[in-house]
């Protein structure tokens, strides 16, 4: 990041600007302050890449679900598009700083250049420590006992549960050192995994239970019960509920940290970030239909602490449930 946020200095009055820049975007580096040094590889299916992985509706709904079913029920899976259309406007106005200021370190710098460079310095920290205990957070509990348990560890000692997740933390950092384009390449693939690991997954499931491969005790009713673990007023279940949504379809601006790496990024970064976030609320609300259409039982599933795997034991063979 520069050191000085100063606001983007243009030629004096009066003055003759002679030669045309390379490019606008290498003209607007200069304007900030500082010279262009990073190469300009990433596209636009990478920037889309970039946002729709950092999204990462596996990770949100995996986490999130059981979350919304406590607390309203399986209907709760409608606060989902209420929150897409929600975060699409934010989205648009990511979009058009992102053409704007299409600078590396994207809320600094936004922060910096339109409020002062305090305010910019307290929104790149707060960035970067929801960035560190988010990430951490999610390998920690999540991602490390769950692959530990792929293994038969079930009950692995919390300083097993630590080193795995410190290597699975070590590894993307590994790949970025190596360079941007290698975790552009790895980032590309992750689109598709994310598609297979929850959308296919979920239509999957509403497959299996469209052509009653095994009992299902609930019809397409399912979809509209509120029947939840806690007994709130209807607004503030409503409220929480939609948390599933909140906590999943975020992040996307972080596509706008590459504007320095990206091919025409006052284009692919915009429409990266905007087809992301509109690509993620459409495929991750056909997931939740699949998977709420499918509990088998309603207690049973509320109850777990990993909803969704009870949802697979029950229609998927084991060998499946664990790819």
């Amino acid at each position: 990041m520069p050191s000085t946020p100063a606001e983007p200095v243009g030629p004096t009055p009066g003055a003759v600007v002679t030669g045309t820049p390379a490019d606008p975007e290498e003209a607007i580096l200069r304007r900030a302050g500082y010279q262009p040094e990073l190469r300009r590889s990433l596209r636009f299916f990478s920037m889309f890449a970039i946002a729709f992985s950092i999204i990462s509706i596996t990770t949100g709904i995996f986490l999130n679900y059981g979350f919304g079913l406590a607390y309203w029920g399986p209907a709760s899976i409608w606060t989902w598009p209420i929150v897409g259309v929600g975060n699409l406007m934010i989205a648009l106005v990511v979009a058009e700083l992102g053409t704007r200021i299409p600078l590396a370190g994207y809320a600094y710098q936004w922060s910096a250049r339109l409020v002062s460079p305090t305010y910019g310095w307290f929104v790149g920290f707060a960035g970067l420590l929801y960035m560190a205990v988010g990430g951490g957070a999610i390998m920690l509990t999540v991602a490390a006992p769950l692959l530990l348990s792929e293994f038969n560890d079930t009950t692995p000692s919390p300083h097993l549960v630590l080193a795995v997740a410190i290597v699975l933390m070590l590894i993307p950092v590994v790949i970025n050192i190596i360079s941007i384009q290698v975790a552009a390449k790895v980032n590309n693939v992750a689109v598709f995994t994310e598609i297979i690991g929850t959308v296919v997954f979920g239509v999957l499931l509403l497959v299996l239970w469209g052509i009653q491969a095994k009992p299902a005790p609930y019809g397409a009713g399912i979809l509209t019960n509120t029947t939840s673990v806690y007994h709130n007023p209807t607004l503030y279940a409503f409220a929480l509920a939609g948390l599933i949504g909140a906590f999943t379809l975020v992040g996307f601006e972080l596509a706008a940290d590459m504007s320095e790496d990206a091919v025409n990024p006052r284009r692919s970064v915009p429409r990266g970030v905007i087809w992301a976030v509109a690509v993620s609320a459409v495929l991750g609300m056909v997931a939740l239909i699949g998977f709420t259409l499918a509990i088998p039982d309603l207690k049973a599933v509320e109850s777990s602490p990993l909803p969704l795997l009870t949802i697979a034991d029950y229609w998927l063979p084991s060998w499946l449930v664990k790819v």
